[in-house]
């Protein structure tokens, strides 16, 4: 999926594993990565793929595509990019 090849990673940021999925209509890349001890998870959209979605949408869209019934401490975050990120299960 060449529309994700400008995401960036922050530089503290470790990415530990990036897949392109499908959530429902929309293209998206699934991503795990770890800050500062922090693990985490993003599924990114290209922002003007979803602009008209709300949050809310967004997060039953992504809990639908992974088979999840709800997701902890969700954040949609639109970034200084192109790119909309919705981020989730933040652990050690």
């Amino acid at each position: 999926m060449d529309k994700f090849k400008d995401v960036e990673v922050d530089r503290d940021t470790k990415v530990l594993y990036r897949n392109p999925i499908k959530v429902g209509k929309y293209d998206a890349l699934y991503e795990i990565w770890s800050w500062d001890g922090i693990h985490g998870t993003s599924v990114i959209f290209v922002s003007e793929e979803v602009e008209d979605l709300s949050e809310e949408e967004i997060f039953k869209l992504v809990c639908s595509a992974l088979n999840k019934d709800k997701l902890s401490e969700y954040t949609i975050s639109d970034g200084k990019s192109e790119y909309r990120f919705g981020n989730f299960s933040f652990g050690n």
